[in-house]
């Protein structure tokens, strides 16, 4: 029988994703990551038995990456909240090839959603009493900005990523930024307390 390829799945990967990040989905091929590796096919094959293995698994390994990279890490809800927002669009200008896959591709769509449930409604009606208590405003005007929130950070990451928004990544943020602290504030939010949470998350995630 013979030895295990040495080449481990994680390296495998690793080294696939970076290659989408870098040159999109259509570099993909089994061929071009052994070549990226350094090595034969042997180990890939191996590993995930073919290309329909392999794609899937590296639809899981860039959901994951997105995922992550959208968590937030803020205690305050608000803060927490609206950092998934922003760091949306972080993920948009960082890694804009990654999204497309996982938003355009058979092979992402196939696992788009998982990364997409960061923001579902049962986030939101979870969320949505501790936002509305920390800014005095009904939870109902609370749920629909966080609606409002997911539209329109979205919409921004929908356009940059198929090429029709070519807005700095500042101007975009200050898109949702404007957005956000005006619904806010228009349900009834402190002003100064409202700006004082978001202000900071202008310029990234949380």
């Amino acid at each position: 029988m013979p030895s295990r390829p040495q080449i481990s799945r994680e390296q495998i990967l690793r080294t696939a994703l970076e290659m989408l990040m870098e040159e999109g989905y259509e570099s993909i091929r089994i061929t071009a990551v052994a070549e990226r590796l350094g090595c034969s096919t042997q180990p890939i094959s191996w590993q995930f038995g073919g290309m329909d293995g392999f794609r899937a698994a590296l639809a899981a390994e860039a959901v994951a990456y997105a995922t992550e990279r959208v968590r937030p890490t803020a205690a305050d809800p608000l803060a927490a909240f609206y950092g998934i927002g922003t760091g949306y669009i972080d993920l948009a200008y960082d890694c804009p090839r990654l999204l497309r896959f996982i938003t355009q591709t058979p092979d992402g769509r196939a696992h788009g959603g998982e990364f997409l449930s960061i923001f579902n409604l049962e986030s939101i009606r979870k969320n949505a009493g501790a936002i509305a208590a920390e800014l005095e405003i009904p939870v109902e005007a609370a749920r629909t900005w966080m609606e409002d929130c997911i539209i329109c950070a979205h919409g921004i990451v929908t356009l940059l990523i198929a090429g029709l928004m070519t807005a700095a990544r500042g101007e975009a943020k200050e898109k949702l930024f404007r957005m956000g602290c005006g619904a806010l504030i228009a349900a009834g939010a402190d002003k100064a307390r409202t700006r004082a949470i978001l202000e900071p998350l202008r310029g990234g995630n949380v």
